[in-house]
């Protein structure tokens, strides 16, 4: 336990003119225990010639300290706990001769302080309590000086005092408030700075005629280290000065002025800077300590003590509604600077008590903030907090045209919480998506709520926020409200690589600020229903958004597409359906529609991309004159589409009928999706068809994308070869007529990077048929539309007359691997006493050889062609192939094999193209081969006495070989 301040008293009073002894065990403070150890003779405190100052807990005497050869004068200052009942500190202020510090007391050069003027040094031995409550020994120095004062005889002192920094490398600070020691002038301070010339000190003209004093003094410095001279590096010095100052006539007098100078040290010299501190009112029984920093006059002021809200409204906030007797300042702080106009003047004040400023709501810790004067006369705002459940709700609030104007943020609360405070349902949205705030706003009339939300909305990996506010209207009744609610939707879009690289570049070069990321605002329609609620928003501006740039923001990696398939989009539609979760964002420029989607639950998004075409069947040669306008057949769209993994047809139809419902009028402008078994993942390509204005299904495609991005067609069947699809897939059977045009089957498909609509067409004028194979459309990578035909034959049967001939091109997936081109052709002529037929094929390899072949038969008919009747040459057939080779026949095969059988097919019911088909299509008999020739020849002749007989021969050889 401590010594009580009774029994030190005692011994205090007991000591006068003689000694006063005392150990660290008596004292009762461990930190005490380590000074007198480490500083004190003996390790007892015990002075000799004492001067005792009982009242004052204080004596003075002398003292032996460790490491000096004698006494020195000492002035022990002890210290009261909070209860005065016993020691909780002491202090020992020695002086020291001839500035000596023993380096075992303390390890300082303190030769600096001489410079300052200061003529004594003392050792400060402290163990008193810090601000935490913490007692520890700490070793420091005091330092007195001297300043001649105006008429007097004898010279008062100014003493600082400080310890030992915590650091090694810190700088000193020794300060000290004191009785005020008077100057003759502020010039007198410039002796503090050695080198600082006089006239630095100033003060306005107002403090020119009254007595100066030095109240106040702080000193910073680097003492002394390895022979290099120790250094000012700043000061402070508080002038007490005998006067009163209006610096605001007509508003606030300061009294009980004091002048406060700032010497820093600053490149070439010291710099001094002033203020004036102070007490003013700013209303009745409302004191403020105030300073003024000169030479701008601004000034700062803080409250000194709790006072009533009352004088204060009603000096400087008449008519402000704040109910003044419920509240009372509990802090004040005050600004203004001085200018060439009338001042105005700033106060925040921190205000205790509570308002209800409408119900339901209840303020506390409010905090109010005045600007008087000026030119608006004057204008206050107000933050509080209104404590809801286990939440809360921070209040900012406005004071305009005599009203308050209320807005808030709600922490720790759900929408339903704060809705139930106004007896209100929430939007279902706010329940059902991810809350990032709420807000709440209101004016001072109490008849209108705005409460808000924003959401984290469902926009794939895009950065989309949604703000919906609800309108609470009070009923006339006083009952209840009326509620309308409105959105707006935010969706950022991330600068891309190069819009950061030239950001960086235009800060760097002109300083100018990155303007940040743009962002889309959508204006939202809001709408409840049984099924859920459904946000509608539009979005419109120039310039626009270029589409790489939304679906970048959106996280969905585009292919490389062609330039119309890469618009600016200025215009933008949102639909948002909260029971289905599924999400629609749709575009439409002057010739494209756009479309994603996205369904709650549902992996990946769903794009697809709409271009209008106009293409007919009536524009088509040979044929298109014969269409009637009204019938005619018209390809209007062409759509790509990506669907994610687990598509389905029930997705794809659910998704096109939302799509029905934004897009309901035709023509269509945005794009559909696949359905039945075409509804697959990855990406497809459709024609959209109208025949006679009615709208069929369309032709669909599956596609891929190759390792370049750039979007290609997959593995899909060539178009003359892909069979029919009962589904809507790649092909088509029409089966329309058009007068002398017949138009079969239509066929979607693919060859070069390029898509084809190829029409089965067929023209008859008399006995003539004309058939145009793979008449349609190609569409290149650039979306350009180019007629194309594949091939033609021609039929003519008018008895005993019979002319059939056929010829095509085919490339790509049409031919073998390694030919780039190759044309077939067929044609038989048959009169009432011979018949002709003959078959070729010319083919490029992309090596550069070619190869061809050549291969007819004529006929006698039923009569043949020579020899007596007993035998009569009937057929003779012969071909050749060069760079070709021919499939030999299996013996079942024997009676297929072109070579022996008719190759005008007239026997079989076969057509021109099915017999080209089979005779040197993909699989079939004769192909190119680079290398092989062969030769076939062949016979039928009729003996009267065993029929007819067939005879055929062919040879194949390789170079160097005889055929």
């Amino acid at each position: 336990m401590t010594l009580a301040i009774a029994a030190l008293r005692e011994q205090l009073a007991a000591s006068a003119g003689s000694v006063f002894r005392l150990t660290a065990e008596e004292l009762g403070i461990p930190a005490a225990e380590t000074l007198f150890h480490d500083h004190l003779d003996g390790a007892t405190l015990t002075l000799s010639a004492c001067e005792p100052f009982p009242s004052e807990l204080a004596v003075v005497g002398e003292l032996r300290l460790r490491h000096l050869a004698m006494a020195v004068t000492v002035l022990v200052s002890f210290l009261a706990d909070d209860n005065e009942e016993f020691v909780a500190g002491i202090r020992i202020d020695a002086e020291l001769p001839d500035w000596t510090v023993p380096p075992e007391h303390l390890d300082i050069d303190p030769a600096v302080l001489r410079t300052f003027g200061f003529t004594a040094l003392h050792l400060l031995l402290d163990a008193t309590p810090a601000a935490d409550g913490a007692v520890l020994p700490r070793v420091g120095l005091g330092a007195s000086r001297s300043f001649p004062g105006a008429g007097a005889d004898d010279e008062a002192l100014a003493y600082v005092t400080g310890f030992d920094p915590p650091y090694e490398d810190s700088a000193w600070c020794l300060s000290g408030e004191f009785e005020p020691v008077p100057l003759r002038g502020l010039d007198d301070l410039a002796s503090l700075i050695p080198g600082l010339e006089p006239g630095r000190f100033s003060l306005p003209p107002e403090f020119g005629s009254g007595q100066l004093a030095i109240g106040g003094l702080s000193v910073t410095f680097a003492p002394g280290d390895g022979g290099r001279p120790g250094r000012l590096l700043s000061a402070w010095i508080r002038v007490e000065l005998d006067a009163t100052w209006s610096v605001f006539p007509g508003y606030f007098e300061i009294s009980d002025p004091a002048a406060e100078f700032a010497v820093t040290l600053a490149p070439g010299g010291f710099a001094v800077q002033a203020l004036i501190s102070g007490f003013f009112t700013v209303a009745e029984q409302v004191e403020l300590s105030a300073e003024v920093v000169l030479p701008q006059c601004r000034v700062i002021a803080q409250l000194v003590d709790p006072v009533p809200l009352t004088p204060v409204l009603e000096r400087w906030f008449p008519g402000a509604g704040l109910p003044a007797d419920a509240l009372s300042v509990r802090d004040l702080r005050f600004e203004t600077t001085a200018g060439d106009g009338a001042p105005a003047f700033g106060m925040d004040l921190a205000l205790a008590g509570t308002w209800r400023p409408v119900e339901p709501v209840v303020t506390t810790d409010l905090a109010l903030s005045l600007l008087i004067g000026g030119p608006t006369g004057w204008q206050g705002s107000l933050e509080a907090i209104w404590e809801l459940g286990d939440g809360k709700v921070l209040l900012r609030a406005a004071y305009e045209g005599g009203n308050w104007t209320f807005g808030g943020i709600a922490s720790h609360l759900t929408a339903r919480e704060l809705f139930a405070a106004f007896d209100a349902e929430p939007p279902s949205l706010l329940e059902d998506l991810e809350l990032l705030s709420l807000t709440v706003g209101f004016d001072g009339n109490g008849r209108r709520f705005e409460l808000g939300g924003a959401l984290a909305f469902p926009m794939g990996t895009a950065d989309a926020v949604l703000t919906l506010d609800t309108q609470l209207n009070r009923r006339e009744s006083g009952s209840g409200y009326d509620r309308s609610i409105t959105g707006v939707l935010d969706i950022t879009l991330p600068d891309s690589e190069a819009d950061a690289e030239e950001a960086y570049a235009r800060r760097t070069l002109t300083g100018e600020q990155d303007p940040g990321p743009r962002v889309l605002r959508f204006a939202v329609d809001y709408q409840e229903d049984g099924s859920g609620a459904t946000v509608t928003g539009t979005w419109s501006a120039q310039p626009g958004i270029g589409l790489t740039d939304l679906a970048s923001a959106l996280g969905v990696e585009l292919p490389d597409l062609p330039e119309i398939l890469r618009p600016e989009l200025t215009a933008l539609t949102l639909r948002y359906h909260s029971g289905s979760g599924r999400l629609l964002l749709t575009a439409v420029t002057e010739h494209t529609g756009w479309v994603f989607a996205t369904a709650a639950g549902q992996p990946g998004m769903a794009v697809a991309a709409r271009v209008a075409l106009d293409a007919r069947a009536s524009q088509l040669p040979l044929v298109g004159e014969a269409i009637p306008a009204g019938s005619d057949l018209v390809l209007d769209a062409l759509t790509f589409t990506s669907a994610p993994s687990g598509w389905t047809p029930e997705r794809a139809a659910a998704l096109n009928s939302e799509l029905d419902q934004a897009d309901p009028n035709e023509p269509q402008r945005l794009p559909r999706f696949a359905t039945g078994t075409a509804a697959v993942p990855g990406m497809a390509v459709q024609v959209g068809l109208t025949v006679a204005g009615e709208r069929l299904d369309p032709l669909v495609l599956p596609l891929t994308t190759g390792g370049s991005g750039t979007v290609v067609t997959g593995a899909a069947p060539p178009p003359a070869r892909t069979a029919a699809s009962p589904d809507g897939g790649a092909v088509r059977e029409l089966g329309l007529v058009f007068g002398p045009v017949r138009l079969g089957r239509i066929r979607l498909g693919s060859a070069q990077g390029r898509i084809f609509v190829a029409l089965d067409a067929e023209l008859t004028v008399g006995p003539v048929r004309l058939i145009l194979l793979g008449l349609g459309l190609g569409i290149d990578g650039e979306l350009r539309v180019a007629p194309v035909l594949r091939g033609a034959g021609v039929e003519l049967n008018k008895p005993p007359l019979r002319l059939g001939g056929l010829l095509e091109r085919r490339t790509g997936s049409d031919v073998a691997p390694g030919i780039t081109e190759q044309y077939n052709g067929l044609v038989a002529l048959e009169t009432g006493f011979f018949a002709l037929t003959a078959a070729g094929s010319y083919a490029k390899a992309e090596a550069g050889w070619s190869s061809m072949f050549l291969f007819g038969e004529i006929s006698g008919g039923d009569k043949g062609l020579f020899g007596p009747p007993q035998f009569r040459v009937i057929a003779i057939s012969l071909g050749f192939g060069v760079n070709s080779t021919v499939r030999p026949p299996s013996i079942a095969e024997v009676g297929e094999f072109p070579l022996v059988q008719r190759l005008a097919g007239t026997e079989t019911g076969t057509t021109p193209e099915e017999v080209l088909e089979r005779l040197a299509g993909p699989g079939g008999w004769v192909t190119p081969r680079e290398g092989q020739y062969w030769g076939a020849g062949g016979v039928e002749a009729s003996w009267s006495s065993c029929g007819p007989v067939r005879c055929c021969w062919s040879r194949a050889a390789r170079p160097g070989r005889c055929c």
